[in-house]
């Protein structure tokens, strides 16, 4: 007999712990994340993602539109360059 009422004590111990890990698992369970949240983030994620792509479309073409004004610029002032060392040739050919 005191053989059965050791072992019910210690049921009673193990069922008061399972109550308790019971708790805890509840309250953390009502953080998971679920499928459809999951789903939700996914969307918010891709839609993110697709205005990036579209942000960085646009840099491209800005950059690419500063690398076509940098060249003519860049083409100008050597031509201006190659312009004022011949007229400075000639001038001395002139007057030396």
């Amino acid at each position: 007999m005191d053989i059965m009422i050791n072992r019910i004590e210690q049921l009673e111990k193990d069922t008061g712990q399972i109550k308790i890990d019971l708790a805890c698992l509840t309250a953390r369970s009502e953080t998971f994340a679920t499928k459809t949240d999951l789903a939700e983030l996914r969307t918010e994620m891709h839609q993110s993602l697709v205005g990036i792509h579209k942000e960085m479309g646009g840099m491209h073409k800005e950059i690419g539109s500063m690398h076509q004004e940098i060249s003519n610029q860049t083409r100008w002032i050597m031509g201006t360059a190659v312009t004022i060392a011949a007229s400075c040739m000639t001038i001395v050919k002139v007057f030396f």
